[in-house]
C-alpha cells in the first residue's frame, strides 16, 4: 500500500515539476519576444521633421525674449519681482529642455522603448519645469505682489489648457506604450504591427512635445510684451 501511493505521490511531483517547466519556457519565450518586440527599429531622418525643426527653433526663440528683458532695469519694484519669478522659471525650463534625449536626438532609428523614455521625460521632467511651475508661481507673484497684470490672464489660461489636456495624452501614450505587448510567434503581421505602432506614437510624443514648447513660447512673448517698456 505504502509503494502504491508512494508511486502517486511520485508521479504528482513529476507533474507539477514537467508544469513547471513548461511554465518557466513559456515565461521565459514570452520575455525573450517581448525584448525582440520593443527593440523593433523605426527608421527616420528627425532631422527632416519639420515639426522638430519648429520645436528647437522655438527653444531658441525663447532664448532671445528672455534676452531681451534687462530686469534690474525695471523700475517698479513689484513688477520687477513678478519678472524675476517668470525669468528664473523660464530658464529653468529651457535648461532641463536642453538636457533630454529627444533634444538631443543624434539618430535615425528608433524603437518603442525609446518612444517610451521621450515620453517618460516629457511627463517626469519637462512638463512640471515648463508649464505647472511656470503657470503656479507667475500667478502666486502677482497675487503676493499685487500686480495689475490684465494680459496675463489668456496667458495663465492657455498654460492651464496645455497642463492639463499634456497629463491626459502622455499618460495615455504610456499605458499604451506598456501595454504593447502581444506575446506571440513572430510574424510579418506581427512586425508590421509593432513597426506602425512605433512610428505612430512617435510622432504623437513629437507633437506633444511641440504643443508644450508652443505653449511656453508663447508665454515668452508676453513677457517681453508686458515686461519691455522698463515701467
Amino acid at each position: 500500500m505504502k509503494d502504491y501511493f508512494k508511486e502517486i505521490f511520485e508521479l504528482f511531483a513529476n507533474s507539477l515539476m514537467v508544469l513547471t517547466l513548461i511554465l518557466g519556457s513559456h515565461l521565459l519565450l514570452s520575455n525573450v519576444y517581448h525584448y525582440l518586440e520593443v527593440n523593433r527599429q523605426y527608421t527616420y531622418n528627425i532631422n527632416d521633421s519639420k515639426e522638430y525643426t519648429s520645436f528647437k527653433t522655438s527653444v531658441d526663440t525663447i532664448e532671445n525674449n528672455i534676452s531681451k528683458i534687462n530686469v534690474d532695469e525695471i523700475r517698479d519694484q513689484k513688477r520687477r519681482l513678478v519678472a524675476l519669478t517668470y525669468n528664473a522659471r523660464i530658464k529653468q525650463c529651457v535648461e532641463k529642455i536642453k538636457q533630454t534625449d529627444f533634444y538631443n536626438i543624434n539618430k535615425t532609428s528608433f524603437t518603442a522603448a525609446d518612444v517610451y523614455n521621450y515620453n517618460r521625460e516629457l511627463n517626469r521632467n519637462i512638463q512640471p519645469y515648463c508649464i505647472l511651475i511656470i503657470q503656479t508661481d507667475v500667478e502666486e507673484a502677482i497675487n503676493k505682489y499685487e500686480v495689475n497684470i490684465n494680459s496675463y490672464n489668456d496667458v495663465n489660461k492657455n498654460l492651464i489648457r496645455e497642463r492639463k489636456e499634456l497629463s491626459v495624452d502622455v499618460s495615455r501614450l504610456e499605458n499604451r506604450l506598456l501595454f504593447n505587448s502581444s506575446y506571440y510567434w513572430t510574424t510579418d503581421t506581427v512586425r508590421n504591427t509593432i513597426y506602425n505602432f512605433t512610428a505612430d506614437t512617435f510622432f504623437t510624443n513629437l507633437s506633444n512635445y511641440s504643443r508644450l514648447i508652443n505653449a511656453v513660447e508663447e508665454s515668452s512673448i508676453w513677457y517681453v510684451n508686458e515686461f519691455g517698456g522698463n515701467r
